[in-house]
């Protein structure tokens, strides 16, 4: 994750398995982007914009990814 000053906030490599789901550490500032990638050249950054139901009302919103079998990168929020 990246701030607005292109300072990195947050870095950290997660190895994981089809269907496998980790979590590690948190932030206390809210990013301006992130960027993930994997091992084998996949990669997709995007600003960060939760726009989530009112209902989620936390700071920051946690950002989760899928890795889809073709290849593409879906992100999410949640709290």
């Amino acid at each position: 994750m990246i701030g607005s000053d292109g300072e990195t906030l947050f870095s950290r490599i997660f190895a994981l398995g089809a269907g496998k789901m980790t979590s590690h550490g948190a932030i206390e500032t809210t990013p301006a982007r992130v960027h993930a990638f994997t091992a084998t050249g996949v990669s997709h950054a995007w600003r960060y914009d939760p726009e989530l139901p009112v209902e989620f009302d936390c700071e920051p919103k946690d950002i989760g990814l899928t890795l889809y079998r073709d290849n593409t990168i879906e992100p999410w929020y949640d709290c």
